[in-house]
């Protein structure tokens, strides 16, 4: 998705993972634009993911809320997997706390919702045999709370979220060691896709700030109404 918001973009300083699992706090209160016809795509959406980034691949994988439910989606570039979109619903509603957990497994991108360490949702991303190598050395891992969307403008619309909170992350490493999301190994941006102005009073962040166990916690908001 080409336009909107990033209120939260967090993303590992080195680029050596392979996966990342965090709990996500979903907004009590949120809403999007659906699309106005099927396969037109020109919604508005909140999206709260996960992204795998090296070199000219990458995807994003996580929730999105669209049509009235919570989806578990991943949307790729063309060369990184085929096909580059897909999404099921997950048992989930508004404020509940989940875990997202994301990882390279052979040549797919495993995506996992679970609740209460039950499985709510699985995704198997298919990578390209190249992206699938390039993945396997590592890739910078990112977090994100935003809006959306396939249209410009896209203010004023219906899509919005309420306090929503990414905490408690873990990284894999490709040795398989295990690392916490911190302030220190990850850089925070805040920006509007294509170079356009973000108007500060359409989103809200805390200063994010670290865990007694040192994880880094992000906590957003947004409203496109």
């Amino acid at each position: 998705m080409g336009e909107g918001y990033h209120v939260a973009h967090r993303a590992t300083k080195n680029a050596n993972y392979i996966g990342i699992a965090s709990t996500l706090k979903l907004p009590s209160n949120c809403n999007c634009e659906n699309d106005s016809a099927p396969g037109v795509w020109d919604g508005v959406f909140p999206e709260f993911f996960h992204g795998f980034y090296r070199s000219s691949y990458g995807l994003d994988v996580g929730v999105i809320y669209r049509s009235g439910t919570f989806k578990l989606f991943y949307n790729g570039f063309s060369n990184t997997c085929n096909p580059t979109y897909d999404e099921i619903t997950i048992n989930a509603s508004k404020g509940d706390t989940i875990e997202l957990r994301t990882y390279l497994s052979g040549t797919n991108i495993v995506a996992q919702a679970l609740k209460n360490s039950s499985s709510i949702g699985t995704l198997n991303v298919p990578l390209t045999s190249i992206a699938a190598q390039y993945f396997a050395s590592g890739a910078k891992l990112n977090r994100e709370l935003t809006i959306a969307a396939n249209r410009y403008p896209y203010i004023p619309s219906a899509a919005y979220f309420s306090d929503t909170t990414f905490s408690r992350t873990t990284l894999t490493t490709t040795s398989y060691s295990y690392e916490k999301l911190r302030i220190s190994n990850s850089d925070l941006t805040r920006y509007a896709d294509n170079g356009r102005y973000m108007d500060g009073n359409r989103y809200g962040y805390l200063t994010p700030t670290e865990d007694s166990a040192g994880y880094v916690k992000d906590t957003g908001s947004c409203d496109f109404r």
